[in-house]
Parts: structure tokens; sequence; C-alpha cells
């Protein structure tokens, strides 16, 4: 019987993979926003509970039918411990013995829809730290979502339910989130959350804060860039103008737009430091920075991209055949910048990085 469930968790496997990757940015911004920090443990525990809904939910429904393949809607069980005497049936249409109980479907699909919600109580007491009241309740409606998927065939996708809605299993369900809760405490290996973990970090922005804010601040100035270029060969299209002056002049504008106008009407904040809480102030007085100094520390964070295009196209001229090449010259010399701005950092206590130091700043949490 559990080889029909070794499909369904490898499909929720493959769907967790996509979820965390869409979700990862959002989530470390949300993290960096709240706390100040992205914590392992706190993302540990909320990842695996993650994976664990998606492949409850894929083990509930998945694998799904061929719709021509559907002749007759899925039966519907109103009847309360009906599996009882369909075990003692099954039992009794056996030889008696301890393979005919062992080996019983309906007290295997039981005891299988108990151990299902055992991990929901375990989390939700371990973690989240609800009481047996919240968790049963909680159980009751995660059990009632999957058994109103299931009786109206995926929300109407399907033309019949091709998944029995039972009550009994809205009762095992339940009863599992609470003897999860019941058991949490000898579940060691999952961590128990702290007072600490909940108290936000002040004080300088760690590199990778730094860093998620410049991957958002990159997509808003990509963006920029791209609307503002749209409306220049819009506006210009009767126009004469040099295309190669055109998309550089563009190029600055926007960078001046992201990096240097908005955080000098922001307080030091671009629109992904906004994001996730922190601001460039000045490093003797914690006061907002002019514009110039603003300037000054992000051409220096940001000259490679300056760089990279005459780099790039000079590599591939000189070497046509060697993609490779072309490739490394464009994401080496940003990464490798950014790492050693990094490293830098890090080994400081204030962690100050080159461009702050250039222009006496330091990015603070807000």
């Amino acid at each position: 019987m559990l080889r029909h469930f070794v499909g369904p968790i490898s499909q929720g496997l493959g769907i967790f993979m996509v979820v965390a990757a869409a979700l990862l940015l959002p989530y470390v911004i949300w993290q960096y926003r709240r706390f100040g920090r992205v914590g392992p443990r706190r993302a540990l525990v909320n990842s695996t509970f993650v994976l664990y809904l998606i492949c409850a939910w894929a083990v509930v429904l998945l694998p799904l039918p061929d719709p021509g393949s559907l002749r007759h809607p899925a039966p519907v069980n109103l009847v309360p411990f009906q599996w009882w005497f369909d075990m003692l049936a099954a039992v009794e249409a056996g030889d008696g013995g301890w393979r005919a109980w062992l080996l019983n479907p309906p007290l295997l699909v039981r005891v299988f829809n108990v151990a299902l919600t055992v991990p929901f109580g375990v989390y939700l007491r371990r973690w989240y730290r609800r009481g047996l009241v919240f968790t049963t309740v909680a159980g009751l409606v995660l059990s009632l979502a999957f058994e109103f998927t299931q009786v109206t065939a995926l929300w109407g996708l399907y033309r019949m339910p091709y998944r029995q809605f039972d009550v009994d299993d809205l009762i095992a369900n339940t009863a599992g989130a609470s003897l999860g809760w019941a058991l949490a405490p000898l579940v060691v290996l999952l961590p128990t959350r702290h007072h600490a973990d909940d108290l936000p970090v002040a004080g300088p922005a760690s590199p990778a804060r730094r860093l998620t804010a410049l991957v958002v601040d990159g997509v808003c100035w990509a963006l920029a860039y791209l609307a503002v270029l749209f409306a220049v060969v819009t506006l210009g299209a009767q126009a004469t103008y040099d295309p190669l002056v055109a998309t550089t002049l563009v190029w600055a504008l926007t960078f001046c737009l992201v990096f240097v106008l908005v955080p000098s009407l922001a307080a030091g904040a671009t629109p992904g430091r906004a994001l996730v809480g922190i601001a460039v102030r000045d490093a003797a007085g914690g006061g907002e920075v002019g514009w110039w100094r603003l300037l000054a520390r992000e051409a220096l964070l940001l000259w490679p991209l300056a760089v990279v295009p005459w780099l790039a196209g000079w590599t591939h001229d000189a070497f046509p055949d060697r993609l490779g090449w072309t490739l490394a010259a464009a994401v080496l010399p940003p990464a490798g910048w950014l790492v050693l701005l990094g490293v830098v950092a890090l080994l400081r206590r204030d962690r100050r990085s080159l461009p702050d130091l250039l222009a006496g700043t330091r990015v603070l949490s807000g």
C-alpha cells in the first residue's frame, strides 16, 4: 500500500522546489523586515512545514486521473466509524489470522489518515506554540479542506469526484493532529521556538541583508530603464539620435533615480532598502546623507556594471568561439567585487564596507 504514496510524495517534492524558488525572495524580505535577520532555525521549520503541507495535499489529491476515464463519482460516507465495520467484515472474509489484521485495508487507511496529520500537530505545538484546542480545530479545518476539495472534484475542475468523501477521514485527521500535539515533546529533531527567535536585530545591517536590498534595487533599476527607454523610443520615433548615446543616458538617468534621488528623498532608503528595513546614514552622527555622498557610495558599489558591457564585448570580439569566456567576463567582475565587499564588511565590527568607508556612511536597520 505504501508504494501508492511514493509517486504523489515525489511530485510533492517537485512542487515544493518550484514554490520554494518562487517564495524565496519574498520570504527573505519579510524576515529581514520583521526580525532583521533570516534565522536558520526559523527558515528550517517554515520550509519543512511548507514541504509537509504540500506533500500532504499531494498524497490526498494525486495522481490526477484522466477526465475521460471517470465513469462514476466516488462514493460518499457520512456514517461515523463505518471503517470499523468494514474492517471486521474484511477480517471475516479472510482467514481471521494476524495477517488479516495487519494487511486489513480499512484499518491501514485509517492508520494512514491519523499519521497524515500527526506532523501538523507537532509543528503547531513545538514551533508555533499553539494549544491543544487550537491544534484540534486546525486539524479539523485542514481535514475539511481535504475532503471538500475531493467531494467538489477539485472545486469543479473535474465533472465528478474521483476521491471519496469520508467522515471517518475527518475524525482520523483531527485525531492525528491532536495526537501530534501530545507527542510533540518527544520529537527532538524539530527545533523548539525560543523567545530570542522573535527579537528583532538592531544595529549594522548584515552583508546578506544589503545584498537582498541590492537585488530588489537592481530589479527596480531594470524596470525603470526599460520604461524610460520605451518612452524615449516612442516619443522620439521621428527624431534622429545615436542609440548608444541614448541608451547610455537612460542608463545613467535611471541609476541616479533609483540610487540617488529616491534615497535623498527617503532618508537614505532605496526601494530595496525600504523593503528590508535598512537605510544609508551618516557614519558619525547617524543623520541623513547628502546626494553627492550617496552618488559616490553607489558609484563605487556598482562600478563593475559600467565596465562589464565593454569587457564582455571585447572578449567576444577577441574570442568569438569561446562563449564561456564572454559569460565569465560578464559575470565574474561584479560577482567578485560583491564578494570582496562582503568579506570586508564581515571582517569589520561595524559592518562597513569600502563604499561606506569612502563616503563616510553606514547601513543601519530602520
